[in-house]
C-alpha cells in the first residue's frame, strides 16, 4: 500500500487510497509536472498473465474517445508495481449513493442514468474489434459533478483474486456474483449481450434497492423446477412501470438470445416504455413532416415496439465509402409508425434516401399498414444545419411511396446527481 506523500516516479504524489481489491489499489494523487489530479491504478500481482493483461487494459483505454470514459495518459512500471494513469472523476459511485439513499432511487433518474450507460455500450460494443466491459456495477459507475455518468475499471483494479481465475487456456475472466450472467460465471463465453444482463441487473438494484439473485441461484431453482427467483421490478417497487420492469426482466434472461439484440435495442425500448410516468424521459419531437398533412398523433405505446431489421448502408459514397452503419427500426403498433434509430451525424443525404429506398423494397409487404416512418436525429449544431438537405432528399420518396416521413429530435437526458 501506498502512503499518503510517497512520489512515484519522481512524479505523481499520493494523496489518498480511494479503492483496493486482491489485485491491486487505486489512488488519487497529483501530477506535480502539468499540477493536475489524477487517478493512479496500481497492478500488485506478478504473475505474467495478468500483468500483460493489465498492460492490454492500458493499451485499449488509451485508445478510446468518450466522454462518458475516463482517459487514459500514462502506463508505466516500477519497483512497485504496474501503474495506469488516468483522469480523475471526483464524486461518488452509484453503490455508494445507494448506500446514502436508504432505498431505491426515482424512476427517471435511474432511466437517465441507464440512457448515459447504453450510449457508452452502444460506444463499446461497435467498435472493431467490440469491446466488452464485463464488469458493470453501481461501484463501477460514477456521477461526476456535471451530473455525468461515467463508466470506469475495465475489469482488474477491483477484481478480487477469490472471484479471478484462469481458463484451460490461460485467459483471464472474472464476475460480479449478482450482476454477471451464467455464461461468465461459468467461463464459457461472453459477448455483447453479457454486458446488457449486467445492465439490467445493475438497473434493477438502483430502481429496487435490493440486489437481484445471481444467476448460479436462478439456474439451481429452475433446474430443481421451482420458481425464479427473480421478481418482476415493479412487484417490490411499485412506482416502477410495469412496461419498464417488463423491458428489465427480457435484459435478466439466464439465456443470453432472449436478451435485447444490443444496446441500441435495450436503449430504445427503455425510452418507449414508461407511458405512466408522471415525468417521462423526453419524447421523440418531428421537425417538420413530410407531407405535413395525415401526420398521425403519437401515443404512449401500450405494448412494447417490435424490432423491424434494417439494410446496412455506406454512410458516405465519397469520402468514406468503406464505412458502414447499420440503423435499428422499431415498429410501434398502437400507432403504425416506425421509428428508425442509428442514423449519425455521418451519414449524408444521399445514403440516407439510398436507406430508405432498400427499407421500402424489404419491409412493404410484411408492414404495409405503417403510415408514419419517422427517423430520429440528434439535436447537435452539426446535424441541424444538415436538416434542409434531409428534407429535400426525401420529398420525393414520400411522394412516391404515400408514407409519411419525419425528422424527429431526440435530445439526450439532462440526468445529474439526487438529492
Amino acid at each position: 500500500m501506498l502512503q499518503p506523500g510517497a512520489l512515484i516516479i519522481e512524479r505523481y504524489r499520493i494523496v489518498r487510497q480511494v479503492g483496493q481489491g486482491g489485485m491491486g489499489a487505486v489512488y488519487e494523487a497529483t501530477d506535480i509536472r502539468l499540477r493536475l489530479q489524477v487517478a493512479l491504478k496500481q497492478m500488485l500481482i506478478t504473475d505474467p498473465q495478468y500483468a500483460h493483461a493489465f498492460e492490454h487494459e492500458a493499451i485499449l483505454l488509451a485508445n478510446l474517445k468518450h466522454v462518458r470514459l475516463p482517459k487514459v495518459t500514462d502506463h508505466f512500471s516500477d519497483t512497485s508495481g504496474q501503474f495506469l494513469v488516468m483522469e480523475y472523476v471526483p464524486g461518488d459511485d452509484l453503490a455508494t449513493l445507494l448506500k446514502q439513499q436508504h432505498g431505491p432511487f426515482p424512476v427517471t433518474q435511474v432511466l437517465a442514468w441507464a440512457d448515459q450507460l447504453l450510449d457508452m455500450l452502444e460506444y463499446l460494443h461497435n467498435r472493431t474489434p467490440p469491446v466488452l466491459h464485463r464488469d458493470i456495477k453501481p461501484g463501477n459507475l460514477k456521477v461526476a459533478q456535471d451530473g455525468t455518468l461515467m463508466l470506469l475499471d475495465f475489469g482488474l483494479a477491483k477484481g478480487s483474486l477469490a472471484q479471478t481465475h484462469l481458463t484451460s487456456d490461460r485467459s483471464i475472466f472474472g464476475y460480479s456474483e449478482h450482476y454477471s450472467p451464467l455464461e461468465q460465471i461459468q467461463g464459457t463465453g461472453t459477448e455483447a449481450r453479457s454486458d446488457l444482463y449486467a445492465v439490467g441487473a445493475t438497473l434493477y438494484h438502483l430502481l429496487v434497492g435490493t440486489l437481484p439473485p445471481n444467476a448460479l441461484t436462478r439456474v439451481s431453482n429452475l433446474v430443481n423446477e421451482q420458481p425464479d427467483p427473480l421478481r418482476p421490478p415493479h412487484e417490490p417497487n411499485p412506482a416502477i412501470p410495469e412496461t419498464v420492469s417488463a423491458v428489465l426482466m427480457q435484459a435478466l434472461s439466464i439465456q443470453f438470445k432472449h436478451r435485447p439484440a444490443n444496446a441500441t435495442v435495450l436503449r430504445v425500448l427503455l425510452r418507449t416504455a414508461p407511458p405512466s410516468l408522471v415525468e417521462a424521459p423526453p419524447t421523440l419531437v418531428p421537425t417538420q413532416a413530410i407531407p405535413p398533412q395525415g401526420s398521425v398523433p403519437r401515443q404512449a405505446p401500450l405494448q412494447p415496439p417490435i424490432v423491424v431489421g434494417m439494410p446496412t448502408i455506406a454512410a458516405d459514397h465519397d469520402v468514406q465509402p468503406e464505412l458502414r452503419i447499420t440503423p435499428v427500426g422499431f415498429l410501434l403498433p398502437a400507432t403504425n409508425e416506425l421509428f428508425v434509430y442509428g442514423v449519425t451525424s455521418r451519414v449524408t443525404s444521399d445514403c440516407l434516401v439510398d436507406l430508405l429506398h432498400l427499407w421500402w423494397e424489404s419491409v412493404r409487404d410484411r408492414f404495409a399498414d405503417i403510415m408514419t416512418l419517422v427517423i430520429t436525429l440528434d439535436n447537435g449544431p452539426e446535424r441541424q444545419s444538415l436538416r434542409p438537405q434531409f428534407l429535400h432528399r426525401i420529398v420525393p420518396f414520400a411522394h412516391h411511396t404515400g408514407v409519411t416521413v419525419n425528422l424527429a429530435s431526440y435530445p439526450p437526458y439532462s440526468g445529474g446527481q439526487s438529492a
